[in-house]
């Protein structure tokens, strides 16, 4: 079984959470006033929080992360929402982009440790024949290519959660930004987000 858990976009560069106050996200129709909910933090020492029912955005000096909370058939529209907050702020001296997307996957006819074994044992490997071939063995992959504008970081690890014994599949899709006196660049990448989701689940339909 897949599922996915986590899907958030992470912008770098050096930022002032401060400036992000709840009237600037209402202001600018990032979230209106009945979505931001309760546990949202504004103004506090170091950094600031928005969150919905839909989304959450965390801004901290060196980062800007947001993230969907919907269910893995629904859109938050996530990269829109990060475009209007760059547009808004005037965001400049962006240094990095990231597509980031978690999917894990499990399989209720065997064990955890045998599923490891079954996708990622590699028996020419003396590594694995000669030092990780006991039966409380687990094992994982790392992968990266270029796609299109991006460098695609896959690193896969064996997670034992309290409520999921699953593989997880994180995708990392990586934009070093060149032009940093603009945000034109980040907008760029922003607007072909749904070329990298599609890449991602190519890849992640090789296990449906």
């Amino acid at each position: 079984m897949l599922d996915i858990k986590v899907k958030n976009i992470v912008l770098v560069g050096n930022f002032n959470p401060s400036n992000f106050d709840k009237y600037f996200f209402i202001k600018n129709g990032i979230a209106s006033e009945e979505e931001i909910l309760k546990n949202s933090v504004f103004n506090a020492l170091g950094g600031m929080q928005l969150v919905c029912d839909r989304f959450s955005i965390v801004i901290n000096p060196k980062q800007i992360i947001v993230s969907s909370i919907l269910p893995v058939d629904k859109d938050a529209e996530i990269e829109k929402l990060i475009v209007k907050l760059i547009e808004a702020g005037d965001l400049v001296n962006l240094t990095a982009l990231g597509f980031n997307f978690h999917w894990f996957l499990w399989d209720e006819s065997c064990t955890f440790h045998e599923l490891s074994k079954k996708l990622f044992y590699n028996n020419s490997s003396k590594l694995f024949s000669d030092v990780f071939n006991t039966n409380d063995s687990m094992y994982g992959t790392y992968a990266s290519k270029d796609i299109k504008k991006s460098r695609l970081k896959l690193d896969v690890k064996p997670v034992n959660a309290p409520d999921l014994d699953a593989m997880n599949y994180q995708f990392n899709f990586h934009f070093d930004i060149q032009d940093k006196s603009t945000n034109s660049e980040a907008i760029e990448y922003l607007n072909d987000y749904s070329f990298y989701v599609d890449e991602c689940n190519k890849i992640i339909s090789i296990y449906k």
